[in-house]
């Protein structure tokens, strides 16, 4: 079957395999916009040249809350995924690992993978438990400079995968560049290219071919090839290979379904320090990382029209009736 023929109207239930089987806690941050590069096609929340990160000790104390709150509800395991700007350059990043580490924890890192060998192998010093996202940006990188880098990354037991934005009107090149490192063994995932008004996504202009390609191309490369569920009303299960598939297929309507964001899952923001259920959610926040914070006791109903993220979509999320 296509992953363009699963019958989302039939679904009941969504999300990642983590955590609609396992008892984790997720958290994403924002740990600030500041990034070495600046990618024409970057939106403006996401990309500053000034250096904005928030004090170690502040960041420790949020840590510790977040161990806490997650403990009282009940969960045991974590997943910290880290992105910006670009997270790694944060002066105490590698010291932030360690702090995440005190508790059963997986780190996902979206990075561009500009720092050196030398500095993820002390990354991996710390804990093996290190996945990346490694987003190729050829405005300020060349495609055999960035695959050498990633092959030694999973050489050395690194869990990696390419994100690359199809900019839509560079569709073709950006296609084929996508295309060269599938084609060297590496899992790749096509991402939309978007922009964000008023807590709104708006998708660029792709044309039926192009959609096609975005929705059914790059099958996941791994020993675990399939990472998302969607389990329909006779609890028959639908696997799909990756967050921004689910993006790219339409599958990512969830207003009036109940969600856990929020209960099991937080996103912190800078420059803001607010805390939410996720990035594009129309709620109240949850609260601030110097002010503290509450999480929800159950959860809750979207009423965002679009959950225009992948973050966000991997979250579990149950529909009561069709």
């Amino acid at each position: 079957m296509k992953f363009s023929d699963i019958p989302f109207d039939k679904i009941v239930m969504v999300g990642n395999k983590r955590f609609l089987h396992t008892n984790t806690f997720n958290v994403n941050w924002l740990l600030g916009r500041y990034c070495n590069y600046n990618c024409s096609y970057c939106w403006p929340y996401a990309h500053t040249k000034k250096k904005d990160h928030r004090p170690l000790n502040v960041i420790i104390d949020v840590i510790e809350t977040i161990f806490l709150n997650a403990h009282d509800k009940g969960f045991d395991k974590f997943t910290f995924s880290f992105s910006g700007g670009e997270p790694t350059l944060h002066p105490d990043f590698l010291d932030i690992i360690k702090y995440t580490s005190l508790e059963d924890s997986n780190v996902n890192i979206t990075t561009n993978c500009s720092q050196s060998i030398n500095w993820f192998n002390k990354l991996l010093k710390i804990t093996p438990k290190i996945s990346i996202t490694a987003s190729f940006h050829p405005e300020f990188e060349t495609p055999e400079r960035f695959i050498e880098k990633i092959k030694y990354l999973k050489d050395a037991g690194i869990y990696l995968q390419i994100n690359i934005v199809l900019v839509h009107n560079n569709f073709d090149r950006m296609w084929e560049y996508a295309k060269y490192f599938y084609d060297q063994g590496i899992s790749v995932q096509a991402k939309i290219e978007v922009e964000y008004r008023n807590n709104t996504t708006i998708e660029k202009p792709y044309t039926e071919d192009q959609l096609d390609k975005i929705k059914n191309g790059f099958p996941r490369i791994t020993e675990t090839n399939y990472t998302f569920e969607m389990i329909d009303q006779n609890n028959k299960v639908y696997e799909v290979d990756n967050i921004e598939r689910v993006i790219g297929l339409g599958f990512n309507r969830f207003k009036g379904w109940e969600c856990d964001t929020g209960y099991r899952s937080i996103i912190i923001h800078e420059p803001s320090g607010l805390v939410k259920r996720h990035y594009l959610c129309n709620d109240e926040p949850l609260g601030h990382i110097e002010k503290g914070f509450e999480l929800y006791d159950s959860p809750k109903e979207c009423i965002t029209e679009i959950c225009g993220s992948c973050a966000d979509c991997k979250i579990p999320k149950y529909r009561r009736s069709l």
